[in-house]
């Protein structure tokens, strides 16, 4: 076993022991230390990132730079280990967060909204006959038994550490 595979299952430990599942991070860890080993790499560094990019095949801009964070991530650790590794930058694959446009209200909008609440809602049709109380208790129910049922259980991991 080559020291970048001990040093990825000694990570792999120990941020497991600290509360991760790390599931998609093993998996795309073990394929980039696959590619390291594949070209004789012992240390980590942008260049081999570029080059198991280039073989690895097609996938959107925003999965390369996922991807690239879980990678900075363990160089970093193995930085820590040996300074020979290199983190790669975190420019390497350019992404940008998607958020929605804010709405601004405007100052008569925000007027509106205190006489808008103390406006009577239109009841729903359905369950809407129902005092609060016993909606409440109709939709708590389901709840308590998920959670009487997750909690008769151990909970065990979705993945499995490679032996």
């Amino acid at each position: 076993m080559s020291t970048l595979s001990q040093e990825l299952d000694r990570y792999l430990t120990v941020r497991r022991g600290l509360g991760f599942e790390l599931c998609t991070d093993e998996r795309i860890l073990r394929r980039f230390i696959e590619y390291a080993q594949r070209v004789g790499a012992e240390y980590v560094n942008a260049e081999i990132f570029i080059g198991w990019r280039g073989s690895f095949g097609d996938a959107s801009q925003y999965t390369w730079s996922r991807r690239l964070g879980i990678i900075r991530i363990f160089a970093h650790w193995l930085h820590g280990i040996d300074p020979r590794h290199e983190v790669p930058s975190r420019d390497l694959i350019p992404s940008r967060q998607r958020r929605n446009k804010p709405y601004i209200y405007s100052p008569a909008e925000i007027r509106a909204i205190p006489g808008a609440s103390a406006e009577p809602a239109a009841r729903p049709e359905g369950d809407a006959h129902l005092l609060p109380v016993e909606a409440m208790e109709l939709f708590e129910r389901p709840v308590r038994q998920a959670q009487n049922a997750l909690s008769s259980r151990r909970r065990e991991p979705r993945c499995h550490q490679r032996s």
